[in-house]
C-alpha cells in the first residue's frame, strides 16, 4: 500500500505495547493511514508522549495504561478506547517482555510466570475483550505479533 494512501481513515486502532518499539511503529503507521490509535502500554508516561507525537488533524492518538496480564485492566482499556472514539476496529497484539537468557532449569518460575501472563494470556485477554465488540460492530481485524 503507498505512504499516506489514507487506508485506515476513519478506523480505530488499539495497540498494546504501543509506547515503543514495534507497537509504537505499528501505530505510527497506521495513524499515517488516517486510523485513530490507542496506545496501551504499562508505560503510562511513554505511551502518552508517543501519542502525543502521533497525533495530528484527521488521526488522533490515546495513551493509556493497560497490562495486558490483568483482565480488569485489559476491560477497562477497552471500554475507555470505545468511549474515547466509539469503537474498537482493530487490535494489535504486540505488548511483549524479555527474561533474562537462562538455562530452563535456572530460570526463576515467576519469572516463567510473567513471561506466560504478558505474552499469552495477554492476548487472548484482549481478544477476549475485543472480539465481542468487533461481532456487535460487524467488522474487526486482529494482529499478533511476536518479536525479539
Amino acid at each position: 500500500m503507498p505512504e499516506g494512501s489514507l487506508e485506515f481513515q476513519n478506523r480505530v486502532a488499539l495497540i498494546t505495547g504501543g509506547s515503543r518499539g514495534i507497537g509504537l511503529a505499528v501505530a505510527r503507521r497506521l495513524a499515517r493511514e488516517g486510523a485513530s490509535v490507542v496506545l496501551a502500554d504499562t508505560d503510562l508516561d511513554g505511551a502518552v508522549m508517543a501519542a502525543a507525537d502521533i497525533s495530528r488533524p484527521g488521526s488522533q492518538a490515546l495513551g493509556i495504561r493497560m497490562d495486558v496480564a490483568s483482565a480488569s485492566e485489559v476491560f477497562e482499556g477497552v471500554e475507555r478506547a470505545r468511549e474515547t472514539f466509539g469503537r474498537v476496529e482493530i487490535l494489535v497484539n504486540s505488548a511483549g517482555i524479555l527474561g533474562p537468557f537462562l538455562p530452563v532449569w535456572e530460570t526463576p518460575d515467576e519469572v516463567w510466570d510473567r513471561l506466560i501472563a504478558v505474552h499469552l494470556r495477554g492476548t487472548f485477554l484482549c481478544c477476549k475483550a475485543v472480539v465481542p465488540v468487533m461481532i456487535a460492530q460487524r467488522w474487526g481485524r486482529i494482529v499478533n505479533l511476536a518479536s525479539l
